[in-house]
Parts: structure tokens; C-alpha cells; sequence
């Protein structure tokens, strides 16, 4: 979207928002459908080859269809709405069976998120570490066309207030009530971009 659109603004800032629950976990193209987002099928994601990040999709012939054929866009969403809708983002059922086949405890990705070090699935680091690249990127864009990036992270303990050790208490996992401000405050700092 900064590539394709903002920069066409010649922008002096590019202000990016985090929150870190989805942000994260819709960066893993291998946590495609469980992280409790619809447009899961329709979003860009990026792999690392050879070094360099590399855009890809959960559905690459589906979303090249979409993107160079209208007949097949309407085709796909009456098939979707009428005839075979698509599964539930929500189905805590089909996204347990999702991270049992991952290999990963049925605790919400969403969550882990927020997990300690040596309790964080390798694929939830994954997508930590392609958050982290991505940034990066979109660091390294910004200065190239002579904009300042500033980043704010929207933390998501603040929903949950007063009652974080009560939650906290309910998981299997233990959790770092700010360990996405801790870790993305050091990428942040290394990268002299406000925060």
C-alpha cells in the first residue's frame, strides 16, 4: 500500500500503526485462516528468499484470477455467497484442527503472540521475524523517498486493563504483558524511527 499509494502523496511522514495480535500473526502466510481474519484469502504476504522478502499469497492462481479477471471475481462471489461459503475465521474447532496440524498447541496464535521466549512456536517467530523485515522495508522505502517514518504501537493489554493478571492466568502459556512494545522498541531504537 506504500509503494502503490502512499508515496504517490510525496509524503513528508509515514506514520504505521501495530497492533501487535494480528499484525503479527497475519504475517505468516502459514498461519493462513487461523488468525481470525476474513480477508486471510485476498492479503499480500512475504517470504524470505535468497535474503529478500518476497510478496506471495495463500492462493496465488485464485488471487491473480481476481486481480486480471472481473468474470471470475463475480463468478467467486456468488459461488461464495450462494453455494459454498467460505469457513468461519471465527470456528475455534477448524482453527484448533488448523494448529494441530501446524504442530502447535490450540492456543490462539493470536495470543502467542505475547509469549516468552522459550515458550513462542518456531512459526509464530517466523511471523515475528517477517513483521520485523517488513518494517524494515517499509523503513528503508520511506527514507529512499525522502519521507521520516514514525510508528506507534497499539497495545492491545490496554483492552484487557486492571484484569491483564486475570486473563494471564487462564493461558497454558506464559505471556510478557509487553513484549511486543520490548521488541519492537529494540528494532525501533536500532532504526532511529520515534515510536
Amino acid at each position: 500500500a506504500l509503494e502503490k499509494y502512499g508515496l504517490q502523496y510525496s509524503p513528508d511522514i509515514v506514520l504505521l500503526q501495530i497492533f501487535p495480535l494480528n499484525d503479527i500473526c497475519n504475517n505468516s502466510v502459514q498461519l493462513f485462516g487461523l488468525c481470525k481474519s476474513p480477508n486471510d484469502p485476498y492479503r499480500p504476504y512475504f517470504i524470505e528468499r535468497n535474503g529478500k522478502l518476497v510478496q506471495t499469497s495463500a492462493q496465488p492462481f485464485r488471487n491473480w484470477l481476481r486481480q486480471y479477471s472481473s468474470t471470475y471475481g463475480l463468478l467467486e462471489l456468488a459461488w461464495l455467497r450462494y453455494l459454498s461459503p467460505p469457513a468461519d475465521p471465527t470456528d475455534e474447532k477448524m482453527r484448533k484442527e488448523g494448529m494441530r496440524r501446524l504442530g502447535m498447541n490450540p492456543v490462539d496464535p493470536l495470543l502467542l503472540t505475547y509469549s516468552v521466549d522459550e515458550e513462542r512456536p518456531p512459526i509464530i517467530e517466523e511471523a515475528w521475524e517477517t513483521t520485523e523485515r517488513i518494517i524494515e522495508e517499509i523503513h528503508r522505502t520511506t527514507i529512499d523517498n525522502g519521507a521520516k517514518l514514525i510508528a506507534v504501537v497499539i497495545p492491545f493489554e490496554a483492552r484487557v486493563g486492571d484484569r491483564w493478571r486475570d486473563f494471564e492466568n487462564g493461558r497454558p502459556e506464559r505471556m510478557v504483558q509487553d513484549y511486543p512494545e520490548q521488541r519492537l522498541g529494540k528494532l525501533f531504537d536500532r532504526l532511529k524511527v520515534p515510536c
